[in-house]
């Protein structure tokens, strides 16, 4: 992340930060209740993160595995499904960082046969940015 600070009548304050990160669940699954939690009478809005993976864990079953595909040349995209496959595990579900290379198909299911994953996701989420 990237920190901004701008000097101020009352000293040096963060003005800004920048996690660089397209699509923004990694920021705005904890920085916002980070604030709302120092200041009474505020509550942060949902948590896009949780709400992604519930709707992914009502389709996947409890130890089910989520292949999470992504462009395996952006740090990026990798950060942002680390982050998702966190909350997959927190929720009971296998995860496995993939490129779409890593996946072969037959008779319309996805197989993962690699150096790192064998078996069959019950779902292949993607992300690109």
């Amino acid at each position: 992340m990237r920190f901004d600070f701008h000097f101020t009548t009352r000293g040096w304050q963060i003005s800004e930060v920048n996690a660089e990160v397209l699509g923004g669940y990694v920021e705005a699954s904890g920085w916002n209740k980070l604030f709302a939690e120092q200041l009474d009478g505020y509550s942060a809005p949902a948590h896009p993160t949780a709400t992604y993976a519930n709707a992914i864990c009502k389709t996947v079953p409890d130890d089910g595995l989520v292949a999470l595909a992504h462009a395996t040349v952006y740090s990026q995209d990798r950060q942002v499904m680390a982050h998702l496959g966190r909350e997959l595990e927190r929720c009971g579900r296998k995860t496995c960082l993939i490129s779409p290379r890593n996946l072969n198909w037959s008779s319309g299911q996805a197989m993962l046969k690699t150096g790192f994953a064998i078996g069959q996701p019950e779902m292949v989420v993607r992300r690109f940015a």
